[in-house]
């Protein structure tokens, strides 16, 4: 009787199987428990292994990690890979492994809206206080929190929904040979509640086209590999909140692991990408996305820039959007070009900024705009070298609040040496700017006390467009003078 069950369950089971693959659409792929990772070994309390790393097994850790805590190493298809991150512990813990190298994608945008529903999942303890909120809240910075740790691989942090839309992967440098070697190409993370969601990934050209297969993976096909204690603060407000309910919460931890050769592509086809793509459902909760550094050219998805950029950051004060940025070292560095945009695809050069040429210490530059719109914006460096070549460095965003233009200009255009500018009563704190659409400041004065009128001396000014900004302590104004 037991045997007639069971064959008859395997038929059934056969039967959905070839009733599911039906279904899918062409080019459409779904990946579920066959590539998942089976265990995970991280720095937690110094050393935590998740399971005993059999396919589909409960994780058998009693201990639930709660704080910041970093990938050594994990069980994909029977086999054990290290990360890089610090083989020296897995072998002083008896770890048999194969070495590996995996690290955080560092570039991408996410073009979804945060909505009240996106959290910043962060260990209970990483903040350190226990079972309540921090004083101040974490810092609301949803790229930081998938990038962050050793390598960026840490799994006690990440982004729980991530808005509906897409995270976009710069991708190039892959080698020919990394495809269908059954050693695992990228590593996606699920650390909260995948809710039945199925998000979909893909590899583009440089036109958009899909490369290969569009790959689908339904999270909550995929078997845990242990349990975290997290808060999760509200993302869509400023300051961080956290309310009851999302404190001290026990969550699910999963892995999904995969070659190239799972999107259906061949060793040819990998020289055509630009583009990894994941398409959200709203329902995402991200610590990392990594790849196999042995999997690419220079150990990078990314072409190295001409300069060592060591920083790049963007915030608002009051009407301006200051762009500042570090580099380590620069070699025939010509000039860096600013591009925003407001929906993380179309860029538009807002200015230049000249760059050092040679320097082997540290160099610092800024660029300032004023936004027109109620937007976030995504804002990345275009560095061009002496020879006329370039490179992108990575996307950040920042939301901006754009500033009327409400003051008046006379004449305007300006035809000759002086205009008047009429505004706002000064009472001792104001200042008066002109700047060049490239955002380089030409003039700063400081309007008498008690005045509305400042008179502004042009004469040095070549023809063109120029934007004027009066600044107090508590908001800026703008407008636009046009000299002739």
């Amino acid at each position: 009787m037991n045997t007639l069950c069971n064959y008859a369950y395997n038929l059934l089971a056969v039967f959905f199987v070839i009733t599911f693959l039906a279904v899918l659409p062409n080019n459409v792929v779904a990946q579920t428990s066959e590539r998942a990772v089976t265990e995970v070994i991280t720095d937690f309390g110094g050393f935590w292994r998740s399971g005993n790393g059999a396919l589909g097994s409960i994780a058998t850790s009693a201990v639930k990690p709660n704080n910041s805590h970093n990938v050594l190493g994990f069980v994909y298809q029977g086999k054990r890979y290290s990360t890089g991150v610090d083989d020296a512990k897995l072998i002083a813990n008896n770890i048999t492994f194969t070495a590996g190298d995996f690290r955080s994608l560092p570039q991408f945008i996410v073009t979804g809206a945060i909505s009240s529903n996106t959290k910043v999942g962060l260990g209970q303890m990483y903040d350190g206080v226990d079972n309540g909120k921090s004083t101040p809240s974490p810092e609301r910075n949803i790229n930081k929190y998938l990038q962050d740790g050793i390598k960026g691989l840490d799994l006690g942090t990440g982004v729980a929904n991530l808005p509906v839309g897409s995270m976009l992967f710069d991708m190039t440098n892959i080698l020919p040979s990394a495809v269908g070697d059954g050693v695992p190409d990228f590593i996606i993370t699920q650390i909260a509640d995948p809710s039945g969601s199925t998000d979909e990934y893909e590899f583009q050209d440089q036109n958009g086209a899909r490369l290969g297969n569009l790959v689908r993976i339904t999270f909550s096909d995929i078997p845990s590999v242990g349990q975290w204690v997290a808060d999760f603060y509200e993302a869509s407000t400023n300051p961080m909140t956290l309310t009851t309910g999302y404190i001290k919460t026990d969550r699910h931890i999963r892995l999904w692991a995969g070659d190239f050769s799972d999107f259906g592509l061949t060793s040819t086809d990998v020289a055509r990408i630009r583009t990894f793509k994941i398409a959200l459902k709203g329902s995402s909760d991200v610590a990392f996305v990594a790849y196999n550094a042995n999997s690419f050219f220079n150990r990078s998805p990314i072409n190295p820039m001409p300069v060592t950029l060591k920083s790049l950051n963007a915030k608002q004060t009051q009407g301006e959007i200051a762009v500042t940025w570090e580099t380590a070292s620069e070699e025939n560095s010509s000039h860096f070009e600013v591009e925003a945009s407001l929906d993380g695809k179309t860029f538009e050069k807002l200015g230049e900024v000249a760059a050092a040429g040679y320097s082997n210490v540290e160099q610092r530059y800024s660029f300032n705009f004023i936004p027109q719109k109620n937007s976030l914006y995504y804002i990345r460096l275009k560095q061009v070298d002496i020879d006329g070549t370039f490179e992108r460095s990575k996307t950040i965003n920042v939301a901006a609040t754009a500033y009327a233009p409400i003051l008046s200009l006379y004449p305007n255009p300006a035809t000759g040496a002086l205009v008047q500018l009429q505004h706002a009563m000064a009472i001792g704190n104001e200042k008066i700017f002109i700047y060049s659409l490239n955002g380089r400041k030409l003039l700063e004065t400081e309007p008498e006390q008690g005045s509305a009128v400042t008179g502004l001396r042009v004469s040095s000014l070549p023809k063109g467009i120029y934007q004027i900004v009066w600044q107090s302590k508590t908001e800026v104004q703008t407008t636009k003078l046009l000299i002739k």
